[in-house]
């Protein structure tokens, strides 16, 4: 049974059923709608799609609105503009469509947050621009790398910082529109500070919606907060492709291990995002490089891997899943014991010692599963940052914390009806996992729960339990 999470991006290639429906069966467990592009009809369809396509396959797969947030960009060109090295170019905050002398830039506030002898970078660092002198709101600037200019490129500042807020309108007015289509998981780009995730968590609280929010770490200012945006935030997105673009490249990977790490210690779950398979937006085989990516990210920790182009745009987008599922499976194979993760408990509390001694117990007693009752998630990803290698389930009567859980490394979820006694806590669980097939009846189980039901945020019970003897504790 898989442990590491699959988030795949819906877009052209992967907006019909059948295509849809094949990649959830393929592993899709987390679908992005990435509101960069689309518009609020097309998002909708997917959304109504998926919950159709959820409840006919009983799997919860949830639902991660990635907002497009302050993206500076190119604006207007001329076809066929190439900027070539050493030329003198001109950006402007004025609307005009662009050649290679005279540009515009979406951002207005650009020529007052730069500073003279900063580096712009554009199309993912393929061109670069000096800034020489800015003067009467226009930047003047030496080509340093030059190519092919075309309309809507991105562009990164590597040493400025710029003052736009975290949500833009058209932010708002989708995340609106996400809370009320009920999402499960809000992603916020280019985050800044810890601020910026809460200024998106008191909209989300404002709407009385359960959302968690997910920060995505791809500009330089938020390496300098990195610890507290990953406290503040309910998840963490490693999004490489701007990341990369704003820092020196050869600082990814090890950036990469230190915000998994910091992620881990805080509870956090972890993604790893951008360029994991994109040779296969064109291939039906990944590269070398990218299987040995993707490896290296889950012996690194993370919770979650994140396809992008590769299922919204390309050519292979169940190919890309199931490849995805299969390296996946065949690193995690090497996760022969979760010793690395027991041996660095620290006490933390009534609830944190439960979990691990539960972890312990079922590794001694070769359980074949760990059934946790969660009605948060909090003891579910107190479960899964242990990474028990046997199969953990999570179970709770609140559907938005089923789906919720699929992010989560190592846990499949479960929602039951509530429950007032024990006896009937675990006659319904253990007809829903023997149903799921995530364990047989004759099978030995280790459950960790919290007594006196129904009250929720205990967590002060451990049973051994085989499955069948449906008994009072």
């Amino acid at each position: 049974m898989r442990k590491t999470k699959i988030i795949c991006t819906l877009g052209p290639a992967s907006s019909d059923y059948e295509t849809i429906k094949a990649m959830v069966e393929a592993g899709m467990d987390v679908a992005r709608l990435n509101f960069s592009h689309g518009d609020h009809s097309t998002h909708q369809k997917n959304i109504e799609t998926l919950r159709q396509i959820s409840h006919e396959l009983d799997k919860p797969i949830a639902i991660l609105q990635d907002l497009q947030g302050p993206k500076i960009r190119v604006g207007d060109m001329e076809e066929g503009t190439v900027l070539e090295a050493g030329q003198k170019t001109t950006i402007t905050m004025q609307n005009v469509v662009g050649n290679a002398q005279k540009f515009s830039s979406t951002y207005k506030g650009l020529a007052t947050d730069i500073n003279e002898g900063d580096t712009i970078l554009i199309d993912d660092g393929l061109i670069c621009i000096q800034a020489d002198r800015v003067l009467n709101n226009e930047i003047y600037g030496t080509v340093v790398h030059g190519g092919a200019l075309k309309s809507h490129k991105g562009i990164n500042l590597r040493h400025s910082s710029i003052s736009t807020p975290a949500l833009t309108d058209k932010d708002i007015k989708d995340l609106d529109f996400g809370l009320s289509e009920e999402v499960d998981y809000v992603a916020l780009s280019f985050v800044c500070e810890a601020s910026d995730i809460k200024e998106v968590k008191g909209a989300v609280r404002r709407k009385d919606k359960q959302a968690h929010v997910v920060a995505k770490i791809e500009r330089h200012e938020a390496i300098e907060d990195l610890e507290q945006i990953v406290m503040t935030a309910d998840a963490v997105m490693v999004a490489r492709g701007d990341l990369g673009v704003e820092i020196p490249l050869d600082r990814v990977p090890m950036l990469q291990k230190t915000i998994l790490q910091s992620c881990r210690m805080h509870l956090k779950p972890a993604i790893t995002a951008t360029q994991m398979l994109e040779s296969m937006i064109h291939n039906p085989r990944p590269t070398r490089a990218e299987v040995s990516d993707i490896a290296n990210a889950i012996l690194d920790g993370t919770d979650a891997l994140m396809l992008s182009g590769e299922t919204a745009v390309g050519n292979y987008p169940v190919e890309a899943v199931r490849t995805m599922a299969r390296i996946a499976e065949t690193t995690e194979a090497r996760l022969t014991t979760s010793h690395q993760y027991l041996n660095g408990f620290e006490d933390e509390g009534i609830g944190n010692s439960v979990v691990y001694a539960a972890c312990r117990l079922a590794e001694n007693l070769k359980a074949k599963a760990i059934i946790c009752f969660t009605e948060s998630g909090f003891t579910g990803r107190l479960l899964s940052k242990y990474r028990p290698m046997i199969p953990a389930i999570g179970v709770t009567t609140d559907a938005f914390v089923e789906r919720r859980l699929a992010l989560y490394w190592g846990l499949q979820s479960i929602c039951l009806e509530e429950v007032t006694n024990t006896d009937e806590m675990i006659l319904q669980v253990e007809q829903a996992v023997v149903k799921r097939r995530f364990v047989e009846r004759g099978d030995l189980v280790v459950i960790i729960a919290g007594l006196p039901l129904p009250i929720t945020g205990v967590t002060n019970l451990i049973k051994v339990h085989r499955i069948g003897e449906s008994y009072a504790i």
